[in-house]
């Protein structure tokens, strides 16, 4: 058999790296005969293929080397596969290579496959099936494109599936005849609802960025406040400014979802807010203005909270700050004009300017001994008493500035010789010595 040197670069982001390669080989079966070659690993790409019968198997070995990936277009524009078979082992599916099989109506997909690349299976006119295994991880950008026949797909919940992975499909056209628009696992956008209740379809993992408006889901077709949103259990993803304006009260966000970003639920309406147990990061302005909002628990995951994110929450009373959050930005309750109370756990290193800048109603703040930075003008027109700890070791020298200059009758307590009683002396604030923050009254 004559040897055909093939030198095939795939890039396959970060699942194969494919080094130098030995000379490709043809393997002849029954009906197919598959051209491949042997990378520095070991591992087999299917390159080409001399002839094709109805039903293709690409199996897990030739010629004892494990099969890993096809190569770009490897099978493009072959009418004659009616059936595809990938066996275990297999990785990816590179680009275009079963784009425009035009008589290829069904694909078995064993585990294994991670990757489907953009335009893997474009204009594949009779396929009416796709179901891809839990293995998967990503699937590109048209890999069913305009697949017209396709009404059923499934995939897992975490894969990352591309907005238009589906695109010109009949399952795709069949989900935007509903009340939304959605692009892969991406909704993008929603059309309102007659009823109290939105609830969103299962499979969508993320909401589009909306940078310029709340998302379209708000538009108020139903007649009164929407009583909740649900989010499906697949959603990992939030966007920007998704549900700013929603005239909602209630919201839960799923277990999967990490992060709050910025101005997610701006000016809501919502009344309560469930947050996920394993929430790492709220944006700034996730919920700035949600004056309806009276009480929220911060998840023990959370690190960072950014600026602004519960600015003018005016109906907030209370609010607990969890070990977990060792960084708070600028301003995190700015105006948050009824807010009494707040507990700070153990774990926090860092506050930046302005932290409950205008909270009219708080008397009484008490840093955890972790805080290490505490920067910026701090101006609460009733605060009384605050307690910086010993080990504090930058403190903004302005930081007391408004309250020397408009008065207030506020206390500073610390330990002797810290830096909390430098600054306060110097701002000729009543300085008050303890030995941690339980004996401040």
């Amino acid at each position: 058999m004559r040897k055909i040197k093939l030198i095939v670069m795939v890039v396959i982001c970060g699942i194969l790296s494919l080094g130098p390669s030995l000379p490709s080989r043809a393997m002849q079966g029954e009906e197919t005969a598959l051209v491949y070659m042997v990378n520095a690993e070991g591992e087999i790409i299917i390159t080409g293929c001399k002839s094709v019968g109805r039903e293709l198997c690409i199996p897990s070995l030739l010629d004892g080397y494990p099969v890993v990936g096809i190569a770009e277009g490897v099978f493009r524009g072959r009418a004659d596969i009616e059936k595809v078979v990938i066996q275990s082992g297999v990785r990816y599916i590179g680009e275009y290579a079963f784009a425009g099989c035009m008589g290829l109506r069904e694909i078995e997909l064993e585990g294994g496959i991670q990757y489907i690349a953009d335009n893997a299976f474009y204009e594949d006119a009779s396929l009416v099936e796709a179901v891809l295994p839990e293995s998967i991880v990503y699937v590109g950008e048209n890999a069913f494109g305009n697949c017209k026949a396709l009404a059923r797909i499934g995939y897992p919940q975490r894969a990352h599936i591309d907005k238009y992975a589906f695109e010109g499909s009949l399952w795709q056209e069949e989900r935007d005849g509903g009340k939304f628009r959605i692009r892969g696992s991406c909704l993008i956008e929603g059309r309102g609802n007659e009823g109290p209740i939105i609830e969103i379809p299962y499979g969508i993992t993320e909401i589009e960025d909306c940078n310029w408006r709340g998302l379209a889901v708000v538009d108020q077709y139903y007649d009164g406040s929407y009583e909740q949103i649900i989010l499906p259990e697949t959603m990992v993803k939030l966007g920007l400014n998704c549900f700013q304006n929603v005239d909602v009260k209630t919201i839960k966000i799923p277990d999967g979802v990490r992060e709050i970003p910025w101005s997610a639920f701006e000016h809501a309406a919502l009344e309560k807010v469930e947050l996920p147990g394993e929430l790492k990061i709220i944006e700034q302005g996730a919920f700035y203005d949600c004056t309806e909002l009276k009480t929220i628990i911060i998840p023990d995951s959370v690190e960072f909270i950014g600026e602004n994110a519960f600015g003018w929450c005016i109906g907030l009373s209370e609010i607990i700050i969890p070990d977990s959050v060792y960084e708070i930005d600028c301003a995190p309750f700015h105006h948050c004009s009824n807010l009494s109370e707040v507990v700070f756990n153990e774990g926090l290193k860092e506050v930046q300017a302005d932290l409950f800048d205008y909270c009219g109603s708080l008397e009484r703040i008490q840093f955890p001994e972790s805080l290490e930075s505490l920067n910026g003008l701090m101006w609460c027109s009733g605060l009384r008493r605050i307690y910086i700890p010993g080990k504090t070791v930058e403190i903004h020298d302005d930081i007391f500035e408004a309250y020397a200059k408009w008065g207030g009758p506020i206390t500073v307590y610390g330990q002797k010789g810290s830096r909390a009683q430098e600054v306060a002396e110097a701002s000729g604030i009543e300085f008050v010595e303890v030995e941690s923050g339980d004996e401040m009254p």
